[in-house]
């Protein structure tokens, strides 16, 4: 669908994006929601692979830089990796934060996109 109507064939994020829009939008209003922010990419999401683990390179940096400790951790475990940021990049951090948490992030993140 997204491809067709859309024109973006690569996109792990959306359908994340699509359900948590939907908890509080209706159907038209997330899709009117989605196709700005596709107009806009990748300010909202990558449409490429390289784009993707390019987003989970930059956010290891920046937590290596302002957060060492919990960069440090997360390097122990093997979450730092691009691959190891891979399922949290592609699911909007629902694997590991409470849906509470998820909203902040998706409110800041509708705001100022993924800088």
């Amino acid at each position: 669908v997204a491809e067709h109507v859309l024109g973006i064939d690569y996109c792990p994020l959306m359908p994340s994006i699509v359900a948590i829009l939907l908890n509080y939008m209706t159907e038209s209003y997330s899709f009117a929601t989605l196709r700005a922010m596709s107009l806009d990419t990748p300010y909202f999401f990558s449409t490429t692979v390289r784009e993707h683990y390019g987003w989970c390179s930059a956010f290891a940096d920046i937590l290596r830089r302002l957060h060492p400790q919990t960069a440090s951790t997360m390097e122990v475990i093997g979450a730092l990796t691009p691959e190891g940021l891979d399922p949290i990049f592609k699911h909007f951090f629902t694997p590991i934060l409470k849906y509470d948490h998820v909203m902040r992030l998706m409110d800041i993140y509708c705001y100022e996109g993924a800088k």
